[in-house]
């Protein structure tokens, strides 16, 4: 700061002396001297005064400033230094940190070998545990998570192949001019989506699951040992929290799957609601299960199966699958199959 008023003062200086200068060169009734040289002199004179006191002017703020310059670019330099040594010691102290972390993981992690076959029979149960959770009944005392119950799924599922399905083959056979080629594929995007919808919640099962496990760990094995509500309570906690997630998701990747039907809006909404329905199956807890049925010229089966349209006992192609509790097989809606029509003779 003081050199930055320093240069003001010389720069303040310089014009005032110029000032005086050009005074006397104008106003020379009270400079003898000048009163007695013709201009032209006159006029060699000032500029000789004025150029010979620019140069010691503009050599003097040179230098100065030089000075200022040097003096400011060393305090910054100080400065940087200073922020170096201080980001030195934090990572020195924080690798200091890292090692002393490593050397206590490193002394836990090595029991004897009897402490870890107790550790591991110990994760093998709880594993059992709650894969046995995991198949009950979602246990009093564990929050709702608000999907509907199989049968109520059971009313949607009809519903969708009453309303949705039957709009978007409509709409289909008129690109298709093929009943049995609309109907194959709108099976085969259903098929999809059941598939994706159960991946996608297996998939969260056994996130939970090594959540839980990781929390078993060292000589307190068994208190930190969770029962079955706990357990499926992290479940229904976490595909309660990915549930929106989910369907967008599985949504997304039918319509990338199926860019050339896409631009169909009454497939569209066909797909919007089947991903609902399937998710909302998948995360039961008891999952329920699809039936895409039996393969071309199987044998039809009555009591699963009814007729589409033609009669016969052989199955030609699946128009809708059959709907079951995956437990106990219970089954929830008969499926619909298109069989070989039989010849009359």
């Amino acid at each position: 700061m003081s050199t930055t008023r320093l240069l003001d003062f010389v720069a303040a200086l310089g014009f005032v002396l110029i000032g005086c200068i050009v005074y006397t060169h104008i106003n020379t009734k009270d400079c003898l001297e000048f009163k007695s040289i013709s201009l032209l002199e006159r006029a060699v004179i000032w500029i000789a005064n004025a150029v010979i006191f620019g140069i010691v002017l503009l050599v003097s703020y040179k230098t100065l400033s030089d000075v200022w310059n040097q003096h400011r670019y060393q305090e910054e330099n100080n400065e940087l230094k200073t922020k170096i040594e201080r980001y030195q010691e934090e990572n020195n102290e924080l690798k200091t940190k890292i090692e002393r972390l490593q050397e206590q993981i490193k002394g836990n992690d090595e029991p004897t070998p009897t402490k870890n076959e107790e550790e591991s029979e110990e994760r093998k149960e709880f594993r059992k545990d709650l894969n046995n959770a995991l198949r009950n009944l979602r246990p009093a005392g564990v929050p709702d998570i608000e999907i509907p119950r199989p049968h109520k799924l059971k009313e949607e599922f009809a519903d969708l192949h009453e309303k949705e399905w039957t709009s978007a083959l409509k709409s289909l056979q008129k690109t298709t001019k093929s009943e049995d080629m609309s109907i194959r594929m709108l099976l085969q995007t259903l098929r999809d989506i059941y598939s994706s919808c159960c991946n996608y919640s297996n998939d969260e099962k056994e996130e939970a699951m090594q959540s839980l496990l990781m929390r078993i760990t060292g000589d307190n094995v068994a208190k930190k040992k969770l029962n079955e509500q706990q357990m499926m309570a992290e479940v229904c906690k976490q595909q309660n929290r990915s549930t929106a997630r989910a369907i967008e998701e599985i949504r997304e990747s039918v319509f990338d799957k199926n860019p050339e039907l896409v631009i169909d809006h009454l497939w569209k909404k066909y797909v919007e609601r089947s991903v609902k329905i399937c998710r909302l199956m998948s995360i039961q807890s008891k999952p329920m299960l699809l039936d895409f049925g039996p393969e071309q010229n199987a044998d039809l089966n009555p009591s699963i199966f009814t007729t589409y349209k033609a009669t016969g006992s052989k199955v030609n192609f699946v128009v809708w699958p059959a709907m079951f509790m995956q437990e106990n097989r219970e089954l929830l809606s008969k499926g619909i199959v298109e069989p070989i029509e039989r010849n009359i003779h």
